[in-house]
């Protein structure tokens, strides 16, 4: 049987919005081991269930301290949510003791294998988390979330792998994960950062996760921070991700996925871009050749080479090609002007 013993209870953060924000920080015992726990709640008396957040810390928050459950990754998580209008939640943060790991891997090793048995702490954190499904208040079991940074980048990789179906979706920040088992995430949301100048855990790390699965059509994303190190948690935990706005110009000569959740103010591409559908609403597609297995609904247009899509192409504004610009207004349902194929509708 698990064993909790509270060590700190309601200690009130802040109150934002009319609901106080609590902090209870506990010691969770197993078997001749323990953990520090610390848990941020916001929460009313009643209501509806509520997710359930899980951060992991990287290597300089180890000890025995509650350090972790005050430090700067878990305050700018809380601001962001705050920001976003999440009104009640939990937090559920676990600090791994000095020396040890949440998984026993190598920082900067290229690769690793994910062991049988986990390390005691991981261990412990996965029994942590069946007590919180079974006897928490009110939490969402469909709505369980990991997220960690650095060794906790690790700790949430190998969180998912070992009970992804437990799991609504996880977010881990230059960690690495076993890439041989990245099946086991086949139906798990994932959001993976990385700095692409990182020397602490290598950004191969992160992309040999993505590369897998998107191979197999898992719900992935990774986001990859251009000439960013090691540090890059706050900011990304700081970023309201549901609305991001890239202003400028996406240059690349061989970009395998280029994503935007938000904005995508113009994009220059120096050869082709295959796509399911490519959307911009205002802003201008520039390219010598555009193939796309979905749609195409644009503003301006400007190709060199020639339009492809199985599916349609709806232009609101001008299709330039060299230096002819004229109106699209095809007098047939489908036709071609030059080297511009497109079909009405």
């Amino acid at each position: 049987m698990f064993r909790i013993v509270f060590h700190v209870l309601g200690l009130t953060l802040f109150k934002p919005s009319g609901i106080a924000q609590t902090l209870t920080t506990f010691w969770y015992n197993q078997q001749g081991y323990r953990l520090p726990v610390g848990m941020v709640s916001k929460l009313q008396p009643a209501g509806n269930p509520l997710p359930l957040i899980v951060f992991l810390h990287g290597a300089g928050e180890r000890g025995d301290d509650f350090h972790a459950a005050r430090s700067e990754g878990v305050k700018t998580l809380i601001q962001t949510l705050e920001k976003l209008g999440v009104k009640q939640y939990y937090i559920l943060i676990p600090q791994c003791p000095k020396s040890e790991k949440w998984v026993e891997s190598p920082w900067s090793a290229p690769d690793h294998r994910m062991s049988e048995n986990p390390t005691w702490p991981m261990n412990l954190l996965l029994k942590l988390l069946d007590s919180c499904r079974q006897h928490l208040d009110r939490v969402d079991l469909n709505r369980i979330y990991i997220t960690g940074l650095s060794m906790g980048g690790f700790g949430t990789w190998e969180l998912a792998q070992r009970i992804p179906d437990r799991l609504a979706a996880v977010m881990p920040i230059c960690g690495g994960g076993d890439s041989t088992l990245a099946h086991r995430l086949k139906n798990l949301p994932v959001w993976a950062f990385h700095g692409s100048k990182d020397a602490v855990v290598l950004p191969i790390r992160t992309k040999a996760m993505g590369m897998v699965l998107k191979k197999m059509g898992a719900p992935c994303q990774i986001s990859l921070f251009k000439n960013e190190a090691h540090g890059i948690w706050n900011r990304v935990y700081s970023t309201n991700l549901s609305n991001i706005q890239y202003v400028g110009t996406v240059s690349a000569n061989a970009q395998p996925n280029i994503t935007s959740v938000g904005t995508l103010s113009s994009l220059a591409v120096s050869g082709n871009i295959t796509a399911g559908n490519v959307i911009t609403s205002s802003g201008t597609l520039l390219n010598s050749g555009l193939q796309t297995a979905g749609n195409v609904v644009a503003g301006n247009v400007s190709v060199t080479g020639r339009i492809y899509s199985s599916g349609n192409v709806a232009i609101t504004s001008n299709v330039a090609r060299y230096t002819w610009v004229a109106n699209v207004a095809p007098t047939s349902s489908q036709g071609s002007v030059g080297d511009i194929w497109y079909q009405t509708f």
